[in-house]
């Protein structure tokens, strides 16, 4: 149990979730250790929190699967809410899928645990 308590609150501090990633993700071990690790302290690189900082890295260096080599028939990629809302909003989220990938390009919203926007060249539907 000491351990369980020990990482469960290394993990959360070391993410460093916002408030809003806290409410989108509904976790009951992030939101049990939330508290305990904001008064330790967080290890935060960058705002909003270090999950959408990475997040927003990755795919404003992303390159199109064409450049890589990859067939662009499958292309997928999934962008969260926070950083949706970092970012300002779908439209400019839109605009750079256009630049990494050619034709049509699906989009589908999803309401799981957390919610994401998934963009798909060709979704396989079975």
């Amino acid at each position: 149990m000491k351990r369980f308590i020990k990482s469960s609150l290394d993990a959360t501090r070391g993410c460093a979730p916002s408030i809003w990633r806290l409410y989108i993700t509904r976790s009951k071990r992030l939101s049990v250790f939330y508290l305990p690790g904001l008064l330790i302290g967080f290890y935060r690189n960058k705002k909003p929190d270090n999950d959408t900082w990475v997040e927003k890295a990755s795919f404003i260096k992303a390159i199109p699967p064409r450049k890589a080599g990859i067939d662009e028939v499958y292309f997928h990629l999934g962008i969260s809410l926070p950083l949706i809302k970092t970012m300002g909003n779908e439209e400019t989220i839109d605009n750079k899928i256009r630049t990494l990938v050619s034709g049509t390009v699906y989009k589908f919203y999803t309401s799981t645990r957390s919610a994401r926007i998934l963009y798909y060249k060709k979704p396989q539907i079975s």
